[in-house]
């Protein structure tokens, strides 16, 4: 008798020990890096809600983040850290705002000193299928800069 048992989609495992990921024949319990680094290339996490530990207050620009609500039109009555959350720029963590990436690549003040070389490239595409391009920018900026201009 032969038991075929199909690949789970909900990995990595949880049971009573942690957490485990099978790799052919074999469960392998995985340490806390591993399932950080597991979960990341699952796509669970996307590198823009991946909060930024070396990215601080003194980085942040209050001028990028003042046009930006202005330009959205969104005003600004309630406190900095709320804004911060709704927006997706970052979390409160024991009292403290902490950024994500998102809050880099919109409101750095000097995106070039948290990433080298950094690009993002915004696409408009003709359709849903996301085979052709109407339009393309290629930003190596903060996007608040050059959005605007």
């Amino acid at each position: 008798m032969v038991v075929e048992v199909r690949e789970g989609t909900d990995k990595p495992y949880k049971c009573a020990t942690g957490f485990s990921n099978r790799i052919g024949p074999n469960s392998m319990k995985l340490s806390r890096d591993e399932i950080v680094e597991f979960v990341k290339s699952e796509r669970k996490i996307r590198f823009d809600e991946m909060i930024n530990k070396q990215f601080t207050s003194n980085d942040f620009s209050i001028e990028k983040l003042s046009s930006f609500l202005q330009q959205a039109g969104i005003s600004q009555v309630l406190p900095m850290p709320q804004i911060i959350k709704n927006l997706g720029a970052g979390d409160v963590e024991a009292g403290q705002i902490a950024y994500n990436n998102t809050a880099v690549l919109f409101f750095a003040k000097n995106l070039s000193s948290h990433y080298f070389l950094t690009a993002v490239t915004c696409a408009l595409y003709k359709g849903n299928e996301k085979v052709t391009i109407l339009d393309r920018k290629d930003f190596n900026e903060d996007l608040i800069s050059k959005t605007y201009t």
